[in-house]
């Protein structure tokens, strides 16, 4: 990734499954002319990582409720543009609970009137088809 950040020029770049811990620091991962926004699993696998270039006004925003694998920031696009950047990492044996709390955690962000919206990761959904234009909702 270090070779790509210095041969052009990248506004974002997201990264799941990192695999970090607490013992890992920031500076260890940095990349040319990046800054970065993490959050770690609290066991093994997962996480996520977003690197955003450091000419852009990005900052990260927390929620009591969210799930636990999910990153969010609001980015200053304009003077008047507010872009909520989402970035979601569900494993693969994620219960339908844990379903319900990444719906909710994505409501309650896209519910604060963002001019522009990205969400995106590794969601790991079986019931979703690259092909299709619709999926199968989740069982509750």
């Amino acid at each position: 990734m270090e070779l790509r950040c210095r041969t052009g020029r990248w506004d974002l770049i997201a990264v799941t499954e990192t695999w970090l811990t607490t013992d890992i620091l920031d500076s260890e991962l940095r990349l040319p002319d990046m800054e970065l926004l993490r959050r770690d699993r609290p066991t093994r696998g997962g996480g996520v990582l977003l690197y955003y270039h450091n000419s852009l006004q990005c900052e990260q925003m927390e929620c009591l409720f969210a799930a636990s694998a999910t990153l969010w920031c609001k980015l200053k696009l304009t003077q008047h543009d507010i872009g909520l950047i989402g970035l979601v990492y569900r494993p693969p044996s994620s219960a339908d609970s844990s379903n319900e709390t990444l719906l909710q955690t994505m409501s309650y962000f896209s519910s604060l009137n963002f001019t522009h919206v990205l969400i995106m990761g590794n969601f790991n959904c079986p019931k979703l088809s690259n092909m299709a234009t619709s999926c199968m909702p989740f069982e509750r």
